[in-house]
């Protein structure tokens, strides 16, 4: 893979996420880096059908979070302090993480559909049942 998601094989095959393995600048596999790539080739793919090359592309890490259970997770944000970097932990962890889910709903559904998402996974609460019998 080229350093702007490029197959080596074929100039008109690009890869994002976790089949993107660019050897010159490794990237983990997970979420955050196959947003960033995708936001990359979806900024730059009208130029390269025009004819013109795409940029190399350039993570950013912006830390990790995850959830654990309905009331705690972990996270770490690059630097040294809570919100210019660090730990976040517990139920704060927990918030950004609903949070960042919801923020990716609300690109790829729209505002009406997101919102009408969050409202369904809501009311999914009063219906479902508390164990799962199977």
């Amino acid at each position: 893979m080229r350093s702007n998601l490029q197959s080596v094989e074929d100039d008109a095959i690009f890869a994002v996420g976790d089949c993107a393995y660019i050897v010159d600048a490794p990237v983990a596999p997970t979420a955050q880096a196959a947003r960033q790539q995708a936001h990359h080739l979806a900024l730059h793919m009208p130029a390269w059908i025009d004819g013109r090359p795409i940029p190399p592309f350039a993570f950013h890490n912006k830390g990790a979070i995850v959830a654990l259970g309905n009331y705690n997770g972990w996270g770490t944000f690059p630097g040294g302090t809570i919100f210019g970097g660090g730990w976040l932990h517990g139920l704060s962890a927990r918030l950004g993480h609903v949070m960042l889910y919801r923020q990716h709903q609300f690109e790829l559904y729209g505002a009406l559909r997101g919102s009408l998402s969050w409202l369904v996974d809501w009311l999914e609460k009063f219906v479902r049942p508390s164990i799962k019998l199977d």
